[in-house]
């Protein structure tokens, strides 16, 4: 058996050039993959009566009842879209295209152990939503300009640590 196999590698075979193809055709195949998701944003949101009905789920938190949610969404006619929906079906817009058109310029979008939902789009700021309340977290004090790329929490006796990871210029800390 062992000399079948020293011998087809040896030499040059139909198998060798069969299974170049079979890798080139692979190759191919996956590159074309690749490129058909390539501009893939997200979930359609297809539910007959839902708010923004047939834009492109970007980002989504759910919030602890599990039933309510913030989302951002994209639709390419009209731009991007940041609202919550509430489980009693009440919606809340919080960036739309028409009013404030910061829905393309969110950073991040992260749901808090306190059921608020943290979010930035401007540097030195992070804003915070709970409920129907809109709160902004000012840090234009310091100093320097920073973007706020993500948010962590941490829940103790001694109360709520938050540390935030930030950018200035090209570094990260």
């Amino acid at each position: 058996m062992a000399d079948g196999w020293r011998r087809l590698l040896e030499e040059e075979s139909e198998h060798q050039w069969l299974t170049l193809a079979m890798f080139t055709a692979f190759v191919v195949v996956g590159a074309f993959a690749i490129n058909a998701t390539e501009h893939f944003v997200g979930d359609r949101i297809a539910q007959v009566d839902a708010l923004h009905k047939g834009a492109l789920v970007v980002h989504i938190e759910y919030h602890d009842d599990g039933e309510s949610y913030t989302a951002l969404v994209f639709s390419p006619s009209e731009g991007y879209h940041l609202f919550t929906e509430f489980a009693d079906g009440a919606n809340a817009e919080v960036y739309t295209p028409q009013r404030n058109d910061l829905g393309g310029q969110v950073n991040f979008m992260k749901a808090m152990p306190n059921g608020e939902i943290l979010l930035s789009v401007e540097p030195n700021r992070v804003v915070g939503l709970l409920d129907n309340m809109h709160i902004t977290y000012d840090y234009t004090n310091i100093e320097e300009n920073f973007t706020v790329l993500d948010v962590a929490d941490f829940a103790s006796d001694e109360g709520t640590h938050r540390l935030m990871l930030t950018q200035e210029g090209s570094r990260t800390s």
